[in-house]
């Protein structure tokens, strides 16, 4: 294509109109094209449009990759992989094609809006996320004329919000794939992908000026450090300098104040798998993105019956206080700390009603925002629990837990140091836990003698006369 004067955006959205698509909105837009949101009329769907961008429809070299894109995108089928289903030149010579529309975010939106509240994710739900996507990897692998995504990284994982027959995560953003067939279409000196998640045989350094082609094993080192990223909230590539990440770069490790207080037990061994992934030589690394996966869920599995106790117990108290005061106590002591959820929903069962008992305490949806300016969330409930509720942010912890008798609450309750909070709605029993000089429990009577409350982090000993529960 060679066009003296490129086209302008509005001949652009009139041909779309000509085709049959309307309600056009603009998505975004990156290095390959912009991608609008339209409704396809004859079909009755929404879908998402790629098209090269104004500046780029005279370029030869972009719009021959965008193409090839396009012929990579549909000629692949995996319930991972975002489907493609049209394509070709609009009549003004814009170059395009219509794809499955996901309503929802990327994994980079949800990255930053996580950290912003302090969450980590554990590694089960790590897992969970990034399996369709190692799958879609191995998928790409396997065919016999392999493709290599080169540009895994949050932004190109999207999270479907609304259709619940998609997997949790889908791979999108073709747009520099290679196949045998194809010719790297690259300027020189131009970078391919985003050195934040290239795998460090991929970097050209004073020894070596031809880096071997990425592969599945690179594609793999990509997965594992958005993995990382999503247990920990580290930018890997933002906490080493520019001569580590290209000639001595190291294997990042897990610290437990970063990660979910249930993977705590589990960090050696999760850090083993992360060694692996993340091994500089890739020969080092699992045979399959999948085999990484099942090796991350592995590592927590083994540990998941394992009791918090022997980090934070004390033999003063019985087994079921310490299984109540474990998490908080870790809760204390970790910034992040609550189970991440996509979005807010309501309370359900058991933890709808420990959310009605204590309205001024506990958020109205799950993930929402509690007291203190706390965000609520499930927990597992322990042994003779029905529920339990924590409520934190990083300079408190609110863990409440419903029990299923008041001799099973009053078992857990400690047998001396005790103190009576009243008021002229309600009483409780009031004392500091043994195992932390930050936490406190607090133990309602009444009407509200199956609730337990432990109390933790700055300000927790005043904090919690000021209970609002009742």
């Amino acid at each position: 294509m060679n066009l003296s004067h490129p086209p302008a955006p509005e001949d652009f959205l009139n041909d779309l109109s000509v085709l049959g698509y309307s309600n056009v909105q603009q998505l975004g837009q990156g290095g390959m094209g912009t991608v609008f949101r339209a409704y396809k009329q004859n079909l009755d769907r929404t879908v998402a449009i790629k098209v090269v961008s104004q500046d780029r429809v005279s370029d030869t070299e972009y719009v021959n990759r965008f193409h090839a894109e396009m012929r990579t995108m549909a000629a692949l089928d995996h319930p991972a992989i975002v489907p493609v289903y049209d394509g070709g030149v609009t009549a003004h010579g814009f170059p395009y094609f219509a794809m499955k529309y996901i309503e929802g975010e990327n994994l980079h939106e949800f990255l930053r809006r996580r950290r912003a509240i302090r969450q980590p994710l554990t590694v089960q739900e790590v897992a969970q996320i990034l399996a369709p996507i190692a799958s879609a990897l191995d998928y790409l692998a396997a065919l016999p004329n392999p493709v290599v995504h080169r540009d895994i990284k949050p932004a190109n994982i999207l999270l479907p919000s609304s259709d619940v027959s998609d997997p949790p995560a889908l791979l999108t953003d073709f747009g520099i794939a290679i196949d045998r067939e194809s010719t790297r279409m690259t300027r020189v000196g131009m970078r391919i992908g985003t050195d934040g998640y290239t795998a460090p045989e991929l970097l050209a350094t004073k020894d070596v000026t031809e880096p071997p082609q990425p592969n599945a094993l690179s594609e793999q080192y990509s997965l594992g450090l958005v993995a990382f990223e999503l247990l920990t909230g580290i930018y890997v590539r933002g906490s080493v300098t520019d001569e580590q990440w290209a000639v001595n770069r190291p294997v990042p490790e897990l610290k437990s104040h970063l990660i979910h207080p249930a993977d705590v037990s589990s960090i050696k061994a999760v850090n083993g798998v992360f060694a692996r992934v993340l091994a500089v030589n890739p020969h080092k690394r699992f045979a399959t993105a999948s085999e990484f996966i099942s090796a991350l869920q592995s590592a927590v599995a083994a540990h998941q019956s394992a009791n918090l106790v022997r980090d934070v117990g004390r033999s003063a108290l019985s087994k079921k206080l310490l299984t109540l005061v474990a998490t908080v106590v870790v809760i204390a002591t970790i910034v992040s700390a609550g189970v991440w959820h996509f979005s807010a929903s309501q309370w359900e069962g058991e933890d709808a009603r420990l959310a009605s008992k204590f309205p001024e305490i506990v958020s109205e949806k799950s993930g929402g925002a509690g007291w203190q300016s706390t965000s609520c969330e499930h927990r597992e409930p322990g042994t003779g629990e029905l529920a339990r509720i924590a409520c934190n942010s990083d300079r408190l912890s609110v863990v409440i837990a419903h029990f299923d008798s008041v001799e099973a609450r009053d078992a857990v309750v400690p047998a001396e140091g005790a103190q009576t909070m009243k008021s002229s709605r309600c009483s409780a029993l009031t004392m500091p836990m043994e195992s932390s000089d930050s936490a406190f429990g607090v133990f309602p009577q009444g009407d509200l003698s199956t609730y337990g409350i432990i109390v933790s982090g700055e300000n927790a000993e005043d904090l919690r006369l000021k209970l609002p529960m009742c």
